[in-house]
C-alpha cells in the first residue's frame, strides 16, 4: 500500500520504516491495533452487560421474591377475614335462633314479633341484640334465666320504637354499656342533680324517665309492663309521643310514679289501675285521653294527681279521691266534668291545689268550708257555671294565696270574709253577676295583694285612693 502526503513529497513504501534484521510483526499492525481493541472493547462491553444482567436478575428475583411473599400475605389475610367473617355470621346465625326461640316463648312480646316485619322496632331490637350489640350479652337457651336480656331488649325496642336516633341526648342508649347504666347525670338550675334514663337496684330496672328529650312515635307501653319491678315511668314534655294504656299496666304493682304530660297520648284510663295502690303520682296532663276516671279516683297513696287538658268527662262528686289522705294538688281542669264541687275537699285535707277551672258543667253552689284550715293554697273554680252566694265560711281557708272565681254566676254581694284571707296574692271575681257596689273595703287589709281582678262585677263609685298605697 502506498500512504499519500499532505505536502507533496515523493511516495514512500511502507517497507521503508522496517528494518531488515527485524523480526516480522515485533510491533502490531494498525489493524491489529483497532482488532484488538474492538475486541477489547467487547469483552468489557460483554463483563458489564453481564454484571449488569446480573444485578438486574438478582433484583428481579428480590422483587419476584418480595411480590409472592406479599401475595402469600394477602392470600392468608383474605383467606382468616373471609374465615372470621364466615364464623362471625355462622355465630350470629346461631345466636337469631337462640334469640327467636327464647323471645317467641313470651306471649306478649313474641305475638308483637310475629305480628311485625322485619323492619318493625322488634325486630330491629332483636336483630341488634344478635348482631350490632358491642356487649354480646349471653342470649338465654332452654329454661335459663333470661330478665337482664329481657330488660335489654325491651329498652332497645323502646330505643327504635321512639326514634332513639333523633333523641336530644343518646343517654348511653345502644352502648356496650351495662343496661343499668343507660342513663346521665343532669343538673337543674339549682345545681340539683337527676339521673335520667334506665336506673337499677340490684341489676333490675326500677326507673325509666326521659323528659323533653325529642322522643317521638309510638310509645311500646306493652312491652314496658314486663319489667314489673318499675318504681318510675316518666316520658313527659316529649310532644310527638304518642301511645295509649294497656289494659295490662297493673301488673307494675310497685309503680310509685306515672308521668306522660305534654305528649299525643289517647284512649282511656284502663279498670285494671283501680288495683295500682302503690301509686304516688299520676301526672298524664296535657294529651288527648278520654272517658271517665273511675279507676283512679278510689286509690289511696295519691300525692300529686295532674289530668288537665284532655277529654276526661263523668260527674264530680262525693266519690272523687275520698280516701286519698296525702293528695297534695288535684288538677282536673280544662276537661269536660260535671257536677259540683264537693265539701269533703275542705275536711280533714291535705290539699294545697285545687284546680276545676274550664268545666263548664260544673254547676251548682259553692259549699261550706266548715273547719279552718291553712294546708289549701290554690283554689282555682273560674270558667265553670257555678251560682249562689260565697259563703262567708271561706274566710275558714286562712292559707288560701291564689283564689280564682271568675266567669261563673255567683250573686250577692262579695262577702267581707274574703278579708280574711290574708296570704292571697291573687284575687280573681271578675265576669260575675254581683250585686252593684264599690270596691271592697276589705280588699286593704289584703298586705300581700298582687293581683286583683273585679272588671264586669257592677263595681261602680270611685276607685279608693288607698288602693295604690
Amino acid at each position: 500500500t502506498t500512504m499519500n502526503d499532505d505536502t507533496g513529497s515523493n511516495d514512500v513504501k511502507e517497507s521503508d520504516f522496517v528494518s531488515d534484521d527485524a523480526p516480522v510483526h515485533s510491533l502490531p499492525t494498525p489493524e491489529e491495533v483497532r482488532t484488538n481493541a474492538a475486541i477489547r472493547s467487547s469483552e468489557s462491553g460483554s463483563a458489564e452487560r453481564e454484571t449488569r444482567a446480573r444485578h438486574r436478575n438478582r433484583k428481579l428475583g428480590i422483587c419476584g421474591a418480595i411480590l409472592c411473599a406479599l401475595g402469600l400475605i394477602i392470600s392468608l389475610s383474605i383467606f382468616l377475614s373471609d374465615r372470621g367473617t364466615s364464623s362471625k355470621d355462622e355465630e350470629d346465625a346461631l345466636r337469631e335462633g337462640w334469640a327467636k326461640s327464647f323471645l317467641l316463648k313470651d306471649p306478649l312480646i313474641g305475638t308483637a314479633l310475629e305480628d311485625n316485619g322485619e323492619d318493625s322496632p322488634h325486630w330491629r331490637a332483636m336483630n341488634w341484640l344478635v348482631r350490632d350489640d358491642p356487649l354480646r350479652m349471653k342470649i338465654p337457651r332452654n329454661s335459663e334465666n333470661g330478665e337482664e336480656f329481657i330488660q335489654r331488649y325491651i329498652l332497645t325496642l323502646l330505643y327504635f320504637s321512639t326514634e332513639g336516633e333523633n333523641w336530644n341526648n343518646d343517654m348511653r342508649f345502644l352502648t356496650k354499656a351495662d343496661t343499668c347504666d343507660w342513663n346521665r347525670r343532669f343538673a337543674d338550675g339549682s345545681e340539683n342533680i337527676f339521673i335520667l334514663g334506665a336506673r337499677c337496684e340490684n341489676n333490675v330496672v326500677k326507673q325509666i324517665w326521659i323528659p323533653s328529650n325529642g322522643l317521638a312515635g309510638t310509645l311500646p307501653f306493652d312491652e314496658l309492663t314486663q319489667l314489673t319491678s318499675l318504681r318510675t315511668l316518666g316520658f313527659e314534655f316529649n310532644q310527638n309521643l304518642e301511645g295509649t294504656i294497656p289494659d295490662n299496666i297493673s301488673d307494675l304493682s310497685e309503680l310509685e310514679i306515672i308521668s306522660l304530660s305534654n305528649n299525643i297520648f289517647t284512649g282511656i284510663l284502663p279498670d285494671s289501675m283501680a288495683a295500682m295502690t302503690s301509686l304516688k303520682f299520676l301526672m298524664i296532663d296535657d294529651n288527648d285521653f278520654s272517658g271517665e276516671i273511675k279507676s283512679v279516683v278510689s286509690l289511696p297513696n295519691l300525692e300529686l294527681v295532674y289530668l288537665e287538658d284532655n277529654f276526661f268527662e263523668g260527674e264530680i262528686d262525693d266519690s272523687f279521691f275520698p280516701e286519698a289522705p296525702m293528695l297534695k294538688h288535684l288538677d282536673l281542669s280544662d276537661n269536660g266534668f260535671s257536677g259540683t264541687v264537693p265539701p269533703h275537699f275542705f275536711v280533714e285535707s291535705s290539699l294545697e291545689v285545687l284546680d276545676l277551672h274550664g268545666n263548664i258543667d260544673i254547676e251548682g253552689n259553692l259549699p261550706q268550708f266548715p273547719v279552718e284550715q291553712s294546708n289549701l293554697k290554690v283554689l282555682a273554680l273560674h270558667e265553670n257555671s257555678i251560682s249562689g252566694h260565697i259563703p262567708p265560711s271561706i274566710g275558714n281557708l286562712k292559707g288560701l294565696r291564689h283564689l280564682d272565681l271568675s266567669y261563673n254566676y255567683l250573686t250577692g254581694f262579695i262577702t267581707d270574709a274574703v278579708g280574711d284571707l290574708k296570704e292571697l296574692e291573687y284575687l280573681f271575681l271578675g265576669s260575675n253577676d254581683f250585686n252593684e257596689g264599690g270596691i271592697p273595703f276589705f280588699i286593704k287589709d289584703l298586705g300581700k295583694l298582687v293581683d286583683l281582678s273585679l272588671k264586669k262585677t257592677k263595681r261602680n263609685n270611685v276607685i279608693p285612693l288607698w288602693i295604690g298605697t
